[in-house]
C-alpha cells in the first residue's frame, strides 16, 4: 500500500507543476522567439494503439492484452535552442482485456487493465522540419480492476520513445503525429511471484508549447 501511495503522490507532484516554475528558463519575444524551440517546453498527446503484458505463471504462459488508448503530458525546459529535458506521466488503459494462457484465449467483462508510466526523458526537434525524437526513462506500474476490485503490481522499469512531427498554428503553438513505443518490466505482489513485460505500440496526436 505504501509503495502504491508513493506512486500516486509521484505522479499528483509532476501533474501539479506549474509554467511559473520554469520562470528560469528565459523566453525570447517577437521574432526572435518565434516558431522556435526555446524556454519553456510543454506537450499533451493522446491516441490509441495495442497493449499486452505476460508472464510465467505456475509454469504456463499468461498474457492480458487489447486495444489501448494512451495519454500522456509532458513539462520541462529547453536546456539550448531545439532540446529539451521535461518529466513526463502517461497512461495506457484496456477495457475487457483478452486472456491467453496455455493456447486459449477468452474475453474479461468488466474489467479494465492499466500501465502508468513516471519519470524524465529529452526531446530533439530537427529544424526546419520540425520533426522530434523523444526518449524516456520511467517508472511502471500496471493495475487490474475486476468487477470493482483493483490489484497491482509493484513499481517498475520501463521506456519510452517517440518518433513524430509537428506544425506550428500560432507563435509558440504546435500540433502534430506521432509513433510511440513504451515498454515495462513489472514483479507482481506476494512471494515467489512472477514478473510481468509490457509492450505498448501507439499512434498518437500532439500539442505542444515551445
Amino acid at each position: 500500500m505504501s509503495r502504491g501511495l508513493a506512486f500516486c503522490a509521484a505522479v499528483g507532484a509532476v501533474l501539479a507543476a506549474s509554467p511559473a516554475a520554469f520562470a528560469q528558463w528565459n523566453r525570447p519575444t517577437g521574432e526572435d522567439g518565434y516558431h522556435k524551440h526555446q524556454g519553456l517546453f510543454m506537450r499533451i498527446d493522446g491516441g490509441g494503439g495495442y497493449l499486452k503484458t505476460s508472464a510465467t505463471v505456475s509454469g504456463s504462459n499468461l498474457s492480458l492484452s487489447g486495444p489501448a488508448g494512451s495519454f500522456g503530458f509532458s513539462i520541462g525546459g529547453n536546456v539550448i535552442e531545439d532540446l529539451s529535458l521535461f518529466g513526463h506521466v502517461g497512461l495506457s488503459i484496456v477495457a475487457n482485456p483478452t486472456v491467453s494462457s496455455g493456447g486459449s484465449s477468452s474475453s474479461t467483462g468488466d474489467s479494465s487493465l492499466n500501465f502508468a508510466t513516471l519519470g524524465g526523458g529529452a526531446n530533439y526537434y530537427f529544424m526546419p522540419y520540425n520533426f522530434y525524437v523523444s526518449g524516456m526513462i520511467v517508472m511502471t506500474r500496471l493495475t487490474t480492476t475486476v468487477n470493482g476490485t483493483s490489484g497491482s503490481t509493484d513499481a517498475g522499469l520501463g521506456a519510452k520513445i517517440a518518433v513524430g512531427k509537428e506544425w506550428w498554428i500560432g507563435d509558440h503553438w504546435g500540433i502534430g503525429v506521432a509513433g510511440q513505443f513504451s515498454v515495462g518490466s513489472n514483479p507482481d505482489q506476494g512471494t515467489n511471484a512472477p514478473n510481468w513485460t509490457t509492450i505498448t505500440p501507439a499512434l498518437a496526436f500532439s500539442a505542444s508549447f515551445n
